[in-house]
């Protein structure tokens, strides 16, 4: 999914502004199947989430190159990476009250 230039202002606008965003700190141990498997559920429920790596788990690999690879396993959208923290975009149609961009 390719995201224009107003609809990633649109989403960065959102997950700065929304008290109800759900945000998970990750780290200490690697990303298992029960982790993405509970990734892919909040962003399936919400469309945006915003994830921090701790240091304890970018320590040991580039976060870059996690970030990325978390995207694709969650088939989503990197909105904004800021130092060790991503915001996620998945849309979802069947939510009566999904994210809506132009």
């Amino acid at each position: 999914m390719q995201l224009s230039s107003k609809n990633i202002a649109e989403l960065k606008r959102i997950a700065h502004s929304d008290k109800n965003l759900l945000k998970f700190n990750i780290g200490k141990e690697n990303i298992d199947d029960n982790v993405i498997e509970m990734l892919k559920k909040a962003i399936f429920k919400h469309e945006i989430i915003k994830i921090a790596f701790l240091k304890s788990l970018v320590e040991n690999c580039d976060i870059n190159t996690l970030i990325e690879e978390l995207a694709s396993k969650l088939d989503a959208v990197i909105v904004q990476k800021i130092g060790h923290t991503a915001i996620f975009y998945k849309e979802n149609t069947k939510l009566p009250n999904r994210i809506k961009l132009k």
